[in-house]
């Protein structure tokens, strides 16, 4: 389970972030998250737009693969990450990704939860799959350890499963 604070810093009220205290909390998250992002430009480049930027402009200058600057891009981020955990400060990450740190945060509520607050559940098949899978957030619906279903039904049930156990 994670934990999720609404903010208010400097004057901006946030709505639900990811509150990350810990060097476990970061790795968790990260774990979680890459596996749930499987990174794929298209035309819209999705959540990664200024990272591909960025990226693209590395690749001119050093000229290495796409991957190769991804990699170090998610290096720096996690080592900038851990460096502020190692001096007691709070990361807080928005469901985009975003983050920020503030030593002067006020938290307004929190909860613990597998997924951000009033995430809606994602039921999926692949074109032509005969499987349909579930997300909540950044979160796989594991239920019974089972992780995939033969229709859409079942895969709803799941979910609901899933997030009554969360309760």
């Amino acid at each position: 389970m994670f934990n999720f604070a609404r903010v208010k810093d400097n004057g901006t009220y946030y709505g639900w972030l990811l509150k990350i205290e810990s060097v476990s909390d970061l790795m968790l998250y990260h774990e979680r998250n890459n596996n749930a992002r499987r990174i794929t430009i298209d035309s819209t480049r999705g959540n990664l737009n200024n990272s591909v930027d960025c990226i693209e402009a590395m690749q001119k200058n050093n000229g290495k693969s796409f991957v190769y600057n991804l990699s170090v891009l998610i290096q720096k981020q996690i080592e900038s990450q851990l460096e502020i955990l190692s001096k007691k400060i709070t990361i807080y990450i928005n469901k985009n990704g975003g983050w920020f740190y503030s030593k002067t945060a006020e938290e307004l509520e929190t909860i613990k939860s597998h997924s951000f607050p009033n995430e809606k559940p994602i039921i999926s098949r692949w074109k032509n799959g005969k499987h349909y899978y579930a997300k909540v957030g950044i979160v796989d619906v594991v239920v019974d350890e089972k992780q995939k279903w033969d229709s859409y039904e079942e895969a709803k049930y799941a979910v609901d499963k899933f997030l009554k156990e969360q309760l």
